[in-house]
């Protein structure tokens, strides 16, 4: 029979409700979300020390591991990985505090590796902390043997305990910090949080797992590289960051993004896919057929900086939907500021006949010991639809600029020179080839276009063929000259880890059902010539 409730007991409890019910509604409210805390507290120390799902039958690989909800990976292959994975888990902070020598022979023998950033599973309470990133490492071992051993003398020395085991599986503590996972004795599992290890083992049994979803497919459709891939979820992975103060200010250019990383005698090749559309829908094609290579050969090779692309328009709305247009007079008021200052209008004079390919170049000055007083140049390249339109857009512009005064416009050799009070020139736009415009600005302005003679162009440098030809938009950065003159576009944490590096290429295509396909290649210093040696030439 079920226990009575004694009647003095319901007394209590009846007289406790009038006291409650005759409180304002304030001080009931305040009462209702201390018990609702105190409730949450206690079901999540529950959830926290509920027995483990360890009678594993699930026949997961080391990748399923991944919730749908993780913030970033970077899933290490055998044998090729080594040295970058052991780079990595030493440089983590949060592993420092392991046991000594304990990761070590384990990462000799795993057979894949995978490091996993989950967003925090604790809620954000206002005013009292922010969510932050959960980082968890995971080995396939190929012998369980030293991992068991070393455990039994860890426990032995009170730093490990196991608080649940069952079969091959098992889970415990390793000292004050950490929490250890193994499964089937094959899967390695370690982290700094209780929570973090339940839902990497919700994953591995088919709960909500990231490899199950649609968009996760559609980017990571096939077997790994053979050294390292690399994926993010840029909308998880931002929101984490900013909730514990380190927002990157870096704009959301895809919703997720999955690479395969190899290393090359250039260098290292990246080949990826970026979800840029996650509706799938595919933007209209262009209206004009991009000649890529023709718009390289046009520049010299002393080229640092080069982005190419088609449809100024499009790239118009791009920056004033992002976060430049902040920075901006907004609608109307651009317009007319522009007007002012040009003389013209944006959409009407330009952009209108501007939909073909499009380049914009930086250029080193080649002969620093005649004109020190430009480092480095801008070069504005355009593939012209209506070239009459556009001759009259250039001629409004210049008389705009001599009538005003702001600079002296001067016919010279087929091209028109902008020159400042002082008779120095400033830029110069005319005319190449299969009706390209260019304007050339500061260092740029005395070079010649396209190079004459035995001068090599940007298309005919030593890896400009390295994410090929074709219809592609293209991006290069020569970070070694870049950082020279100081105009390496990137944040700094970037800049450090691109510092081994000689050059940055970067092609991708046009998107096909929401996933645009890329390549990056980040190359090598170029070797040096090895000197002579002395003492075989000495007794000659």
């Amino acid at each position: 029979m079920p226990a009575k409730t004694s009647p003095s007991a319901w007394r209590q409890f009846r007289r406790r409700w009038r006291v409650l019910r005759r409180r304002s509604p304030r001080e009931r409210w305040v009462i209702g979300i201390a018990a609702s805390l105190l409730l949450a507290v206690s079901v999540s120390l529950l959830w926290w020390q509920r027995p483990w799902t360890l009678n594993d039958v699930s026949s997961s690989s080391l990748v399923d591991l991944q919730p749908q909800d993780t913030a970033a990976s970077l899933l290490f292959s055998a044998d090729q990985s080594n040295r970058l994975f052991r780079s990595l888990s030493t440089e983590a902070d949060w592993l420092k505090a392991l046991p000594p020598d304990f990761l070590e022979p384990l990462i000799d023998q795993a057979r894949d590796r995978l490091a996993i950033w989950l967003p925090s599973s604790q809620p954000q309470i206002l005013g009292l902390g922010a969510g932050q990133l959960q980082p968890a490492i995971a080995l396939e071992l190929t012998q369980p043997e030293p991992l068991l051993d070393r455990l039994k003398t860890l426990e032995r020395q009170q730093q490990w305990r196991v608080e649940q085991r069952s079969g091959q599986s098992l889970v415990g503590r390793l000292g004050d910090r950490y929490s250890l996972l193994l499964l089937r004795n094959r899967y390695l599992v370690l982290s700094e949080s209780d929570a973090t290890l339940r839902r990497l083992l919700a994953a591995y049994l088919g709960e909500r797992t990231l490899t199950q979803s649609a968009d996760y497919r559609r980017l990571c459709n096939s077997a790994p590289a053979a050294e390292l891939r690399l994926y993010f979820d840029w909308p998880v992975l931002q929101t984490a960051s900013s909730q514990a103060g380190e927002a990157w200010g870096l704009p959301a250019v895809a919703q997720a993004v999955c690479a395969d990383f190899a290393t090359q005698p250039e260098g290292i090749q990246v080949l990826g896919k970026a979800l840029t559309n996650p509706d799938g829908e595919t933007r209209p094609p262009a209206r004009t057929r991009r000649p890529r290579q023709e718009l390289r050969s046009l520049v010299p090779a002393e080229t640092v900086l080069w982005f190419e692309s088609v449809d100024l328009g499009q790239l118009w709305q791009t920056i004033s939907g992002g976060p430049i247009a902040a920075q901006l007079p907004s609608g109307q008021q651009f317009d007319r500021d522009f007007e002012s200052l040009t003389g013209t209008q944006l959409q009407r004079d330009w952009l209108s006949w501007s939909q073909g390919s499009y380049a914009i170049g930086v250029v080193q000055n080649p002969d620093t010991a005649t004109q020190t007083q430009f480092r480095a140049g801008l070069i504005l390249l355009a593939h012209v639809s209506n070239r009459r339109q556009a001759e009259q857009s250039w001629q409004r512009l210049d008389q705009h600029l001599q009538k005003t005064g702001q600079l002296k416009v001067v016919t010279q050799a087929g091209a028109t020179l902008w020159q400042l009070p002082d008779g120095r020139s400033i830029a110069r736009h005319g005319w190449l080839p299969n009706n390209v415009s260019f304007l050339a600005v500061a260092a740029g302005t005395s070079l010649n276009l396209p190079p004459q003679g035995d001068s090599a162009s940007l298309a005919n440098t030593p890896t400009a063929t390295l994410t090929g030809d074709g219809p592609n938009d293209r991006l290069i950065l020569k970070l070694t000259q870049l950082r020279q003159l100081g105009l390496l576009p990137l944040p700094k944490l970037l800049q450090d880890r691109l510092q081994p590096f000689d050059q940055l290429h970067l092609q991708w295509q046009a998107a096909q059902a929401g996933v645009t396909p890329f390549e990056l290649w980040l190359t090598l210093p170029p070797a040096e010539p090895a000197e002579p040696n002395d003492s075989a030439t000495r007794d000659n």
